[in-house]
Parts: structure tokens; sequence; C-alpha cells
């Protein structure tokens, strides 16, 4: 039977998945062309989906509180959407949701889709870097990210210098209902383009879980 061209139209419209919004944060500001995350976000943009790159407030000298609160507002409108958030910008997601959870406010998820690449995560990093000693709490290391999101993705390094106890830290994030870990081998903080490229295992989770 022939359909008309008004019905058909209509199921072209069904089919077509809804623009996807990715929050980007703190990730590459100043660096160049080939970072790691600056390839991530073109290639999304290239298959259709918007993507917002944005810095951490202040991020030569950040202030915890401000950080938390910039990233809460920019959770806001991700009910169909991605937040990508890199090193700092990942640790400040920890904190959030942890602040959350204590304060009995994490009950639903903050976004649809979350990916945290290379979070600052390490004991030591307030011994030198003074200036985001704040951001590293002794007591939220491995806080509880169930809930956190629909999907969640950790990718790392196996040799992250910002995250040097990753490999036993990641075995908690893995028992955690929701959350998905991904160890990438030799990768550094995932901000070297000649070794990371534009992290195509990163690139697959994203898609399949938000498919265009």
């Amino acid at each position: 039977m022939h359909i008309p061209d008004d019905t058909a139209q209509e199921q072209d419209q069904e089919n077509v998945m809804p623009a996807v919004l990715v929050r980007s944060i703190g990730g590459y500001e100043g660096s160049p062309p080939h970072h790691p995350q600056r390839l991530l976000d073109a290639g999304l943009r290239a298959v259709g989906y918007t993507v917002e790159a944005l810095e951490l407030p202040e991020n030569t000298a950040p202030d915890c509180e401000t950080c938390l609160a910039f990233l809460q507002q920019q959770c806001r409108g991700l009910d169909n959407g991605i937040l990508l958030l890199h090193s700092l910008a990942s640790r400040v997601f920890m904190l959030l949701v942890e602040q959350r959870r204590r304060c009995g406010q994490l009950t639903a998820p903050l976004v649809d889709t979350a990916v945290l690449l290379a979070p600052a995560n390490g004991r030591y990093i307030a011994d030198w870097v003074p200036a985001v000693a704040a951001f590293f709490t002794p007591d939220v290391w491995t806080p509880v990210l169930t809930g956190a999101a629909r999907r969640l993705l950790i990718a790392t390094s196996d040799n992250d210098p910002y995250w040097e106890e990753a490999v036993t830290d990641l075995e908690v994030f893995r028992q955690q209902a929701g959350v998905e870990v991904l160890m990438l081998p030799g990768q550094g903080h995932l901000n070297q383009g000649e070794v990371s490229g534009n992290l195509p295992a990163v690139w697959a989770w994203i898609l399949a879980a938000k498919p265009c």
C-alpha cells in the first residue's frame, strides 16, 4: 500500500534521535588542537551532537566551593544529555555527588549520562599542588556514584600521575551498580593526542549510551 507523503514524513521524524547536548568541562583550554578531549568533542559535533566546551571557573587558581556550585548549575538541562569531564572537573563531580548524598539530596540522577575522564584523585596531589588542596578532602576517594547518572563511565589510565591508586580504587567503583570502568593502558592523564588519539574506546561507549 502506498503511504502518503505526510505520513512518511511523520514516521521519519519519529525515527530521528533528538539533539543531545554535551557539556564538556575542564579539558583543554590553551592546549594544542590534538588534545584527546578536543578531538573527542570535535567527533561528537561531527555526528550531530551539540557540544558546549567549558572550563572550571578561575581554573588557574580554582576555588572548591565555586567549582561545586558551577558544576551543579551545569548539570541542569542534562536530563537527556551528557556531562563529559576531565581531570579536576571529574574530581569535582565526585565531590558533588558525595556532598548531595550526605545531605540526603541525591534523590534522582544529576544527569542522564556522565563520563569522568582521568579523574584527579591521587592522595598526594594536595602536597605538591597547594592551589587545589581544598579539592582533596581525605575522606572522599571512592564515593558511591550509584544513582548519580543513568549511565556513568570512569575512564582512566594505569599510569596516570594524578591518580596513583587508580588500579585499586577502580575495583571499588566496579562494584557499584550503574558505574562502568575503562582502564586504558599506558595513556597517562588522557591529555596527549599522540598517545590517546580521540579516545576511541570512550567514543564507542558514548555512542552505545547515546546512539545518533
